[in-house]
């Protein structure tokens, strides 16, 4: 690929990027019909896909935070789903390390559908590799499985509006024992344990550690979240044992496993990591990160892959379905400005859909916005709609140009939302829009979430 990106010092010229580059991941968490996000749990190393929706003003993100080193041989179901453009690019595992994932057959892995959509649409199966079988990203023990399918839920809109799972069936078998899938109740504070490739810090700068990270969690049927106002039955929450830590960036799709007791062996595949409150960061003393109910979705999970859960003990509670999805009206407010007309009963949320980020919850109303696709979501009646275009009036925002002949750094010059991160332990020095980053010393990673254009070892000296 050519060199689009150019470190600069001093007053040496900038190079605008002009590219894109197909296939990009963006997020716990997706864009366009994508997720949860509240920050949803998606990577942000390098091409993490970002678990983002926002919920109670706050966004949700996810990575295993204050874990510790976890032998695969314990969750030899634990796949890492990985960008295959970056994996023929270097053959970096970790930094193409987007989401997790789970074998739940020969040939079927289960993930979160955030993982696999950005605002440029579905991924296609040439997106994506899985890693299965090993536990070190860095020295792994096992090849990358090429996807020959992938089947997002077709309710799937944003995270809050729940139906956050998706499949991805394998171009070969595999000869890992499958995960069995979950059917009992979820009792409160019943012991799980969740796993990833996630961030292991919980505020940015994330680091990320190649090996396997695993953490006990508590859980708690979705209807008694209180929490966030979207949570029912098709979810689960769950807050660390040790009072600190959990899920954050990267950990999207990963596993929520049942276990006997404060001690392994893992039982049963109970969630899929979805989303976590960013209000306290991936801290894990705030909120509960929340998880895709899998008994919600065995029916589904039997007609797309042909894979039945076993019959439960006990009787479970009613799934309520939601409304289907409706036309929300874009609609132009007072002179000047422009938004979304919400018009209905109930609590309402609008988001971006390249970033999650919540713009309003509230009550039916006017919602002037700037310009871009929002996805929203009535929290109290599941009514949702996505990849609604708010478009401003023109006006004139040009701002003088800073002065960076004393600086050095790297001008990113393109539409989007950029991220900057060190090539060697991919701390995150930046994130937002284009504009000249005065960085120190060293070499960096680039990746525009919204379009795809990436660039690594960018030399800054």
């Amino acid at each position: 690929m050519m060199n689009l990106l150019r470190a600069v010092s001093g007053s040496q010229n900038r190079l605008a990027i002009k590219t894109r580059f197909r296939g990009r991941f963006q997020q716990g968490l997706g864009p366009h019909k994508a997720s949860p996000s509240v920050l949803p749990l998606l990577g942000i190393a390098t091409f993490f896909v970002s678990v983002l929706a926002s919920t109670s003003a706050q966004a949700l993100t996810s990575r295993v935070v204050g874990g510790s080193d976890l032998s695969l041989s314990t969750v030899p179901a634990t796949v890492a789903v990985l960008n295959r453009h970056r994996v023929e690019l270097d053959g970096d595992f970790r930094a193409a390390q987007t989401c997790g994932g789970t074998v739940i057959g020969k040939r079927w892995v289960l993930t979160a559908a955030h993982c696999m959509i950005t605002e440029n649409g579905e991924l296609s199966p040439s997106d994506v590799m899985v890693l299965i079988g090993s536990e070190d990203l860095d020295n792994p023990d096992t090849q990358p499985v090429d996807v020959s399918r992938i089947i997002i839920h077709e309710r799937f809109v944003t995270v809050p509006g729940g139906y956050d799972i998706a499949l991805l069936q394998l171009e070969s078998d595999t000869d890992v024992t499958p995960a069995i899938l979950d059917t009992q109740p979820v009792e409160e504070n019943e012991v799980g344990l969740v796993a990833g490739w996630g961030a292991v810090t919980a505020s940015i700068p994330f680091k990320f550690d190649a090996k396997l990270q695993g953490a006990l969690v508590d859980m708690t049927p979705g209807e008694f979240c209180s929490a966030y106002r979207f949570t029912d039955s098709r979810f689960v929450c769950a807050l660390p044992v040790s009072g600190s830590g959990g899920t954050c960036d990267g950990d999207s799709g990963g596993p929520l496993y049942r276990v006997t007791d404060s001690n392994l062996p893992v039982e049963s595949l109970v969630g899929i990591t979805s989303f976590k409150s960013a209000r306290d960061g991936c801290s894990g003393q705030g909120d509960p990160a929340g998880f895709t109910h899998i008994v919600a979705y065995a029916d589904w999970i039997s007609d797309k892959a042909g894979i039945t859960a076993p019959e439960p003990e006990t009787e479970l509670p009613p799934i309520e379905e939601p409304p289907t999805e409706q036309p929300v009206p874009v609609t132009q407010g007072p002179a000047g400005t422009s938004g979304i007309e919400l018009d209905g009963e109930g609590w309402w949320q609008v988001l971006r859909s390249s970033d999650f980020r919540e713009f309003y919850q509230g009550r039916a109303q006017f919602v002037e916005l700037p310009e871009g696709i929002y996805n929203v979501i009535n929290l109290s009646t599941g009514f949702k709609s996505s990849g609604i275009v708010v478009e401003s009036e023109p006006t004139d925002t040009s701002e003088p140009t800073p002065d960076t002949s004393e600086s050095r750094g790297i001008q990113l010059a393109g539409e989007g939302w950029w991220q900057i991160q060190s090539s060697n332990d991919f701390i995150e020095f930046y994130q937002g829009r284009a504009k000249f980053v005065d960085l120190p010393r060293g070499t960096y990673n680039i990746i525009n979430h919204s379009t795809g254009v990436r660039e690594s070892n960018i030399a800054v000296r």
